[in-house]
Formats: C-alpha cells, structure tokens, sequence
C-alpha cells in the first residue's frame, strides 16, 4: 500500500524538490547580486565619500546615507519581486495540492511575506562594503 501511495505523489515530491532547489539558486543569485550592486554603488561614490570626509562629516554620517541607498534599493527591488509573485501565483496554483497559493486571511504566512531577512542582509552587505570609502583617508 505504502509503495502504491509513494508512486501517486512522485510526480508532486519531484515538482517539489524542483522547485525547493530553484528557491535556492534563486535566493544565492540575489544575494550575490545584491552584493554587487551595492558594491558598484558604493566604488561609484568613493570620490563622492572621500570629499565628504575631507569637509568634516563623520564616518557615522556617511554610513548612515550608504545604508539608507542600500535599502531603498533593496525596497524597489523586493516589491517588483512581490508583484512578480503575485503575478505568477496562478501558475503556482496547478503545483499546489491542498493550499491555496495567495493567502486567504490577513495574516499571510511569515515565511513566505515576511521581507525582513532580505533587508537585513541588505544590511549587513552594505556594512560589509561601506567601511573601505569611509574609513580610508580622503
């Protein structure tokens, strides 16, 4: 019995593991990309950041407008990511069994609304790369 109910849901534990793997690739890709945007913007502004510093502003000034560009850069891309997922979330119906693929009530589930830890890594790339401009003599 176990070995008929294993082969009717193959198809699905797949389309599944599938689509776990791609939500990986897809979350390393952003992550990486995101580092290199960041990165970009902030070797675009070194100049920028050293004649800020050669006329007085603090190296906490500074940070705080690199993390600031740093998440409104993030902000835009995370809601062209939500729209293109609310976009795709009739497609993601015919993959579905049992769950609806938008929630139905107001509270969605956290995993899968909440934004948090893509800001947070925001974060913590653009702390990664603000200290070489700041901290370098202008």
């Amino acid at each position: 019995m176990s070995e008929v109910a294993s082969t009717a849901i193959a198809q699905q534990r797949f389309n599944m593991m599938l689509i776990g793997i791609f939500a990986a690739v897809a979350l390393t890709l952003t992550m990486v990309g995101l580092y290199g945007l960041l990165s970009y913007q902030v070797a675009q502004r070194t100049r920028e950041i050293g004649v800020r510093m050669a006329l007085g502003a603090r190296g906490a000034d500074v940070l705080c407008t690199i993390v600031i560009r740093g998440l409104i850069l993030t902000a835009v891309g995370m809601a062209v990511g939500i729209a293109g997922s609310l976009g795709l979330a009739r497609f993601l119906k015919t993959l579905l069994f049992g769950v609806a693929a938008t929630s139905q009530n107001q509270n969605p589930e956290p995993r899968t609304r909440n934004p948090e830890p893509c800001k947070m890594r925001a974060c913590i790339n653009t702390l990664l790369l603000e200290p070489r401009p700041s901290r370098g003599a202008p």
